[in-house]
């Protein structure tokens, strides 16, 4: 049996103050809107994916964290190629000592002003030490080994019960230069960077 939702709880008028009649709400829907599938959430199985960084934001440790008040990056990775094609990960990268080891990985892997921040030292190379800012990091290209495993933060919050299949994640481990992934379609300059 189908019933009628009650929509006496919904707005009479948006939070800016217009008025809006949801009698007859219509909306143009773009292509990509309409070609939107159901989104797999479920972990990849671990190996090396091809990514490029889509989004990059950079934030603060907790409060509660072992460093509290340290920066980081929280970067949004997209995979290019192969059967994850689209999928996301997310990573953090420590921009303090002694936790810079992606850091290293990411300078390593891209080469350029970013290998020069860690190359020589300070009184024979000017850069050593300077972190180019986040956003250049927007659309670069690496591979990331990537590795399934349990999600432990699930289950101390109280989001698994027992006797239910334990909750996995994905977590990048490493990074390296880009074209290295086990995962691959054969090539093509075909991206899923934001256009």
């Amino acid at each position: 049996m189908v019933t009628k939702k009650d929509t006496s709880m919904l707005p009479d008028e948006s939070s800016d103050g217009i008025a809006f009649d949801q009698s007859d709400l219509r909306v143009d829907f773009s292509d990509k809107e309409l070609a939107s599938e159901a989104r797999d959430f479920t972990p990849m199985p671990s190996g090396k994916y091809n990514v490029a960084v889509t989004e990059v934001e950079v934030k603060a440790c907790g409060p509660e964290s072992k460093n509290p008040g340290k920066p980081y990056w929280a970067l949004t990775l997209t995979v290019q190629d192969g059967k994850y094609d689209g999928r996301k990960l997310w990573a953090n990268v420590m921009l303090f000592s002694p936790a810079m080891y992606s850091y290293v990985q990411i300078a390593k892997a891209l080469g350029g002003e970013w290998l020069d921040s860690i190359t020589g030292d300070k009184a024979s190379n000017p850069n050593f030490g300077k972190i180019p800012h986040g956003d250049k990091l927007l659309s670069q290209q690496m591979t990331v080994s990537v590795v399934k495993q349990i999600d432990q933060y699930k289950i101390d919050r109280g989001d698994w019960e027992v006797g239910d299949p334990k909750p996995y994640k994905n977590e990048v481990k490493n990074y390296s230069a880009a074209g290295q992934g086990s995962i691959s379609s054969g090539g093509g300059t075909d991206s899923r960077l934001p256009g």
